[in-house]
């Protein structure tokens, strides 16, 4: 990775260009505040100053009236004074009214001029009031037509005075809305450009380096071992750029040493498994032959307690024996043999068998220990039209080995049960016992190599492995339910066709 330029915070790099951004939206709100502030200013003088207008006009109208009515009659009653009075009163109100209001927002010279003339007109205004009720003579009658004409007079000069407030006011509020119309179409411009310059470069700086981070992590946790990132822009992104490429690299060169240990230690392990092999091969071919040996030996036995004995043994009970053992070494021969198949991965003879055969044969072998220990062998009935394509002899030998758990299982006088059915294309067997059960703990352990519930010395502990290796050899399976006290039934189920393994 190149040495990188003098190392610079994404705060550093883009200081200058958020100030410059900030300080343009600063200013465009500082403007647009004020100039709101003085066009608020200039609508309320606009207002105000019509506003006063209207007063000054509609005094304008009452004056005339006034005066019109004094000028059109000899002699007033008491009513007309009243009215007139009244009316004048009215008129001295709202003159000081307008003087005395505190927010006016017109210009300084506009309200002193204003309040001069106002002023005026306030003393012109009570002055003919006062000389109403004595317009009889005709001296005061003058006077007061003349007040009232002077009165007129400066609330004319005051409408005159308001329209132009109110006509400067608008000139104004134009110029205001111009300025600021022209001022928001230069900053914010202005404004818009260095924020998009600032996204650029954000874009740039923060959203391409982070982009190019992200996808290198996904292709190196994908398994692309070479995946690195390029960047190397002085700032805080640079540095976790290059922290992850060191990370990669320490990460390749401890999996190809990961890997170089691995390797070693399998060749090590395929060494130690094949010398362990040998003996659990060997222990297997001595626990397989111990159950036709049994049978060849118990058959000696009887055989040779019946030709010692007083009268000489039938030759019906002699063919029974010579046939057991015969047909026990056979089983022993073919025990080897299938060893041997198994060790050097041949092929086993599949052929086309009766149900029926492959139980008799089964609970037949069984047939001393069952005696021995007192202990009933039952098969339910077979469909004798059953036939399967199966091995015989190593099917034979799976259920061999679970009858002879479930004989040692049992107490004298119980019965071991075996049933097999054909269903279609799949073949079922279970095999029942009632006796001591199996505990939660064992039942986890029972398929584990030379793992044995009996009595040291009454078994291997390769009964049950074997059979578990031979069932899931011919895509079988097989389940054991058991509880203490009530015994096991062990369920396979097997396909009805075999098929030859490689």
């Amino acid at each position: 990775m190149p040495e990188m330029a003098r190392f610079r915070t994404l705060t550093q790099r883009f200081g200058t260009l958020y100030a410059l951004v900030i300080a343009v939206l600063l200013s465009v709100g500082a403007v647009v505040i004020y100039h709101l502030q003085t066009i608020r200013v200039d609508a309320q003088r606009l207002v105000e100053e019509a506003r006063e207008q209207a007063q000054i006009s509609a005094m304008i109208s009452t004056l005339d009236s006034v005066r019109d009515s004094l000028e059109s009659t000899d002699r007033w009653g008491p009513d007309e004074i009243r009215r007139a009075t009244d009316q004048l009163l009215t008129c001295r109100g709202e003159i000081e009214l307008m003087s005395s209001e505190s927010e006016d927002p017109s210009r300084e010279s506009h309200q002193e001029e204003e309040e001069r003339v106002a002023e005026q007109l306030h003393l012109h205004l009570t002055e003919a009031e006062r000389l109403l009720p004595l317009s009889a003579q005709a001296s005061h009658r003058a006077r007061s037509q003349e007040e009232l004409r002077l009165a007129k007079h400066f609330a004319q000069i005051l409408l005159v005075e308001a329209r132009s407030e109110g006509l400067e006011a608008n000139e104004d509020l134009q110029r205001r809305a111009s300025m600021t119309r022209v001022t928001l179409l230069v900053l914010v411009p202005v404004g818009v450009l260095l924020l998009s310059a600032a996204l650029i470069q954000i874009q740039r700086a923060v959203v391409r380096p982070l982009r190019a981070l992200q996808l290198a992590t996904s292709r190196f946790g994908g398994g692309d071992s070479k995946a690195r990132i390029a960047t190397t822009t002085p700032d805080e992104i640079g540095l976790l750029s290059a922290s992850f490429n060191r990370m990669a690299d320490q990460i390749v060169g401890a999996q190809a040493d990961l890997e170089s240990r691995v390797r070693q230690r399998t060749q090590q392990f395929i060494r130690a498994a094949r010398l362990a092999d040998l003996g659990v091969l060997a222990s297997g071919v001595a626990h397989e032959l111990n159950t036709p040996l049994a049978s060849i030996s118990s058959s000696a036995e009887g055989l040779a307690r019946r030709l010692d004995g007083e009268s000489a043994p039938s030759p019906e009970l002699l063919r029974d024996y010579a046939a057991t053992i015969v047909r026990e070494t056979d089983r022993a021969r073919e025990i080897t043999t299938r060893m041997l198949r198994l060790v050097r991965q041949e092929a086993s003879e599949i052929t086309r068998v009766p149900l029926q055969l492959v139980v008799d044969q089964a609970v037949s072998a069984m047939g001393h220990r069952s005696a021995k220990r007192s202990v009933g062998v039952h098969a339910q009935p077979v469909d004798p039209a059953a036939q399967i394509e199966v091995h015989s002899c190593e099917l034979v030998q799976v259920l061999v080995n679970l009858l002879a758990n479930a004989i040692d299982a049992s107490e004298p006088g119980q019965e071991v049960v075996l049933t097999a059915d054909l269903e279609g294309d799949r073949l079922a067997f279970r095999v029942r016992d009632h006796g001591a059960g199996i505990s939660a703990e064992a039942l986890d352990r029972i398929w584990d190599p030379f793992y044995s519930t009996k009595p040291a010395g009454e078994g291997t502990g390769l009964g049950l492995a074997l059979v578990s290796s031979m069932v899931q050899s011919r895509q079988g399976e097989i389940s054991v339910k058991s509880r203490e006290g009530e015994g096991t039934l062990v369920e396979l189920e097997f396909p009805a066709r075999w098929e030859d393994r490689a």
